[in-house]
């Protein structure tokens, strides 16, 4: 088990380093401000193993994909620190909210880190930074880092979506979280012709639609609404 579990860390290691980057990366070149991380997983999976927490198998390791094998720790981890079963099956239950909203995101376009969205809207950074700490334009929790959902930036324009900003400063007044706020962007609605408000302002960029989309928004939360 000794030699498997060698093997497992160092495969983890570059798992966790995939994960964290999002790209891929030759071990032998992980740079000096990864070594804290190598060292955190090599202690966590260290004391699981000692644990007998990890209940994962070489076999079972190769057949798992890299999500499932981060998934596979992560609820072995859960489980170790947290003993109480009701404690697990909240957290549990989180994380498959959490899974199922990001694969939502993607079905819309997908999430990207900041930069990159600031570059493909057309904005600076600063301004993009701007912008998401007045809460006009939505950030989403995915990974390490908070990123940014494509769906706001106008496919016709490469711009930011027309109103949306206004929509969400209203929005904002809500107290709503993340996966609410995108939904309520998404959704189709019977009013707007079974489309959602983004398609439906991307198709009619003009004052009259976005009157329609702030009557929402101003009651979004309500009861019927």
């Amino acid at each position: 088990m000794g030699l498997f579990l060698c093997k497992f860390y160092i495969f983890y290691y570059y798992l966790c380093v995939k994960y964290v980057n999002g790209i891929s990366m030759n071990i032998l070149e992980t740079s000096v401000e990864s070594a804290p991380l190598l060292k955190r997983v090599s202690q966590i999976l260290q004391e699981l193993e000692l644990n007998d927490a990890l209940e994962l198998s070489a076999s079972e390791a190769l057949s798992l994909s890299d999500q499932g094998v981060l998934e596979h720790i992560l609820n072995a981890h859960t489980q170790h620190l947290h003993k109480d079963p009701k404690v697990i099956k909240k957290l549990k239950r989180q994380r498959a909210d959490q899974k199922k909203f990001i694969e939502y995101i993607e079905r819309h376009g997908g999430a990207v880190k900041q930069t990159e969205f600031a570059k493909l809207a057309g904005l600076s950074r600063q301004g993009l930074n701007g912008k998401t700490k007045s809460e006009f334009i939505i950030t989403i929790n995915s990974g390490t880092t908070p990123q940014v959902p494509l769906f706001q930036i106008d496919e016709n324009t490469t711009k930011i979506l027309f109103g949306l900003e206004k929509v969400n400063a209203e929005l904002a007044t809500k107290d709503l979280g993340s996966s609410s706020l995108c939904s309520f962007w998404l959704s189709a609605r019977s009013r707007f012709d079974e489309v959602s408000a983004r398609d439906y302002l991307q198709a009619n960029p003009n004052k009259e639609a976005l009157e329609e989309v702030l009557f929402l928004a101003r009651r979004e939360g309500e009861m019927g609404y």
